[in-house]
């Protein structure tokens, strides 16, 4: 699976209850085995797009709906708060 480190409060995350520590194990029926297969099945989607999240939190299964956002601009993440983040490639698509 792939582990929710940190999100942003105003996020498509955040809004869709992620929280740290929850380990995202599929995307619409996927398996999630690592961080990369999570961005590249993101990266397959477009913004505004809904998907379903199944995650772990405390060995417990849950399922969440999740509305794909558009990820920050280079300039956007450059003039914020340093903080942990990955990307996608192309900067397409964010859900953190």
């Amino acid at each position: 699976g792939a582990l929710v480190g940190s999100r942003s409060d105003d996020s498509p995350a955040a809004r869709a209850g992620i929280q740290p520590g929850d380990v995202i194990v599929s995307l619409d029926g996927a398996p999630i085995a690592s961080v990369a297969r999570l961005q590249r099945l993101v990266y397959l989607r477009r913004p505004g797009q809904t998907v379903q999240l199944g995650l772990q939190r405390f060995g417990e299964a849950r399922t969440v709906t999740l509305t794909l956002g558009e990820a920050p601009t280079e300039r956007q993440v450059a003039a914020a708060p340093a903080r942990a983040t990955t990307t996608t490639p192309g900067g397409r698509l964010g859900i953190g």
